[in-house]
């Protein structure tokens, strides 16, 4: 790489890290978004205080978000940068979220909003256990209802995970009720899932799984009679679970 191409990188990088970043909606709630921090994520909060720890810097904040690969999606949430950052480190909004049965037939569970969601906001994040592609391919994983792709030698397992609330996102065959999508971050296996219009309380969340997910489930449908979705009994088995998108 030259020298001057090199330069150019770093004031491209510098400018963005000077943008104004805008935090939170108010001075109140920015206090007690950075107080949840300090007390529920110390490691993060490290990483985006003051060398005394005492105040939030914005600029090591958008470095952190940078680093991440967030930055670009934390400029679309409405509540700021700094509400995106806990509402990642955390799985999910803070409120706005449940988990009921879902409108789709015979789908089990699904998640639901509860308040205001505005397009581009982040709802929740899609995680797990990482499982190697090697280990899908020789059949060593038998369960594969909860198992995103999408990046590259691993997958996301969200089997064991009923926290995970992105978990229960069904799809929808009507195109015109999908309201998120699954943005993925490779390095880390995980997936935000990002309003890509506004969702008012009482809709459910739905997002298109991709045809290569439903190739797959129809191929395993052909095969046996059941199907996933009559696992009824307990959050960790939700129909919903029909989001793996790969």
């Amino acid at each position: 790489m030259g020298a001057g191409l090199c330069v150019c990188l770093h004031r491209r990088n510098e400018a963005e890290l000077q943008a104004p970043l805008a935090l939170s909606g108010t001075e109140q709630s920015e206090q007690t978004l950075i107080s949840e921090l300090r007390r529920d994520f110390p490691r993060e909060w490290a990483l985006v205080s003051s060398s005394s720890g005492v105040e939030l810097l914005a600029r090591s904040l958008k470095s952190r978000l940078k680093q991440l690969g967030i930055l670009a999606a934390s400029e679309s949430h409405v509540h700021g940068a700094l509400d995106f950052y806990l509402v990642y480190l955390r799985g999910h909004a803070r409120s706005g979220l449940t988990v009921q049965e879902s409108m789709v037939p015979n789908a089990g569970q699904g998640l639901f909003a509860t308040r205001h969601f505005a397009s581009g906001e982040l709802l929740c994040v899609y995680s797990g256990t990482s499982i190697p592609l090697a280990a899908i391919l020789k059949g060593k994983v038998t369960n594969t209802d909860y198992l995103m792709g999408g990046f590259g030698l691993y997958s996301v397992d969200a089997a064991d995970h009923p926290e995970v609330l992105a978990r229960y996102i069904n799809d929808h065959t009507d195109s015109n009720l999908h309201n998120v999508k699954f943005l993925k971050l490779k390095e880390q296996c995980r997936a935000l899932v990002i309003a890509t219009r506004d969702i008012d309380a009482g809709e459910e969340v739905y997002a298109f799984y991709g045809e290569g997910y439903w190739r797959a489930r129809q191929g395993l449908q052909e095969g046996s009679a059941s199907s996933m979705n009559s696992q009824t009994s307990s959050p960790p088995s939700p129909a919903c679970v029909q989001q793996k998108k790969k």
